[in-house]
Parts: structure tokens; sequence; C-alpha cells
């Protein structure tokens, strides 16, 4: 609608009501993109056809990436995000930048989910002892949510298991996000490892080699 004898093409504010029903479209449609996303991705890893496309890419550039998509989730819950790389850690690399993204989406939106206070952090390092040639690097993602009970740590990584349904039914998923991101590592010649205590948070991290960049 315009505005009567408004000499632009101005527009006028959406009721309340009206405004609600927007954002509740946006958040369903960013939670369909992510599962169909997800399913895709499982069904490519499953069938052994999922291509890996190795290009220089920035590691600042990726973090940035990551603090656009998910400071806008954090902020409401009033949580600290905490996206850092290292200083050994070589601005530019060579390396599948997508995959890379889509495994830390995953497990930083994993993070945020189940984490009602605190903070939840993304530390990118170089270890001391680099082997070479190339370029390792250590990814660790660090919440202090709800964390996993022993019980259901062994399983967590298969498919569609969330964790007891007790704790974690009120947070919603299908249970695709660490069982994704932990196959995806491993196609990217990873190995991705998951340590939590049910009450105090949880920490996963993994190591991938990539090319150095000129």
């Amino acid at each position: 609608m315009r505005q009567a004898g408004d000499a632009g093409t101005r527009q006028q504010p959406l009721p309340p009501d009206a405004e609600i029903q927007v954002e509740l479209i946006q958040r369903s449609s960013e939670v369909l993109r992510k599962l169909v996303e997800r399913v895709l991705t499982f069904s490519a890893l499953e069938s052994d056809s999922l291509p890996v496309v190795k290009q220089t890419f920035s590691i600042p550039g990726l973090i940035a990436r990551l603090r656009s998509r998910f400071a806008p989730a954090a902020e409401p819950k009033g949580l600290e995000l905490r996206l850092l790389a290292g200083r050994t850690v070589p601005p530019l690399v060579g390396g599948d930048p997508e995959r890379l993204a889509e495994v830390l989406e995953n497990l930083l939106d994993n993070a945020i989910k189940f984490t009602r206070q605190g903070s939840v952090a993304l530390n990118i390092t170089r270890p001391p002892r680099d082997p070479g040639p190339g370029v390792m690097l250590d990814f660790e993602v660090q919440d202090t949510g709800i964390g996993i009970p022993i019980a259901d740590q062994a399983k967590i990584l298969d498919p569609f298991v969330q964790g007891d349904g007790s704790s974690t039914r009120p947070y919603g998923g299908i249970g695709l996000g660490l069982t994704t991101s932990a196959r995806l590592v491993r196609h990217l010649g990873g190995e991705l490892t998951l340590a939590s205590h049910e009450g105090s948070g949880t920490k996963v991290r993994f190591s991938l080699h990539f090319d150095l960049a000129a």
C-alpha cells in the first residue's frame, strides 16, 4: 500500500499480527532449507556421490560468513558468540569451503539450539607440529548447553538420533546435524570426535588438511 499524497513509493508498516506471521514464515523457510540441505548431503554421502571441490578460500571470510549467519540467532538468547582463528592460521588455504562451511554451520546451529545461556565458541588453530605438506587445521566448537547424557553419546552420531527425547524434544530437529557433520568430515579426510557432560556443555573437534595458498 502507498500512502496518499506521498511523492515516493514508501510503504506503510505492516500491522503487528502481519509482522509476526512474516517472521514465522521466514523462520519456517530457514528450518526447511536446512532440513533439505542436510537430507540431500546425507543422501549423497550414503551413495558416495558427493563431490569435493578444491579452491582457494579465506579463513577470515569464512568466519565472517558464520558470524553473519549465527549472530542473529545467538543475540536474542543472550549468548556470547566467539568465532576465532589463531595467529598461526594462514588467511588463505586451499580446500572445499562449501563442505567445510556446511560442517561448521551444522555444529554451530546445534550448539546454539541446545544452549540456553552462556556461550558458543568456534576456535580454529594450527597444531604446533604440522606434518605438512600444506597445513593442518584443528576446529573446535564448544558450548555451555544442556550436554549429552553418557548413555546417548555412543549413538548420537547415528542417523536420526537426537539423544534422550525427554531433554531434546523441545528443541526440534530430526537428528541429522551431527551425523551429517561426522560423515562430511570423514569424507574430507578427517575424524569428528565429541566430548560432553550432561548439564555442562558439549565440545566437538575435528582436524583437516588443506593446501597452502600463494
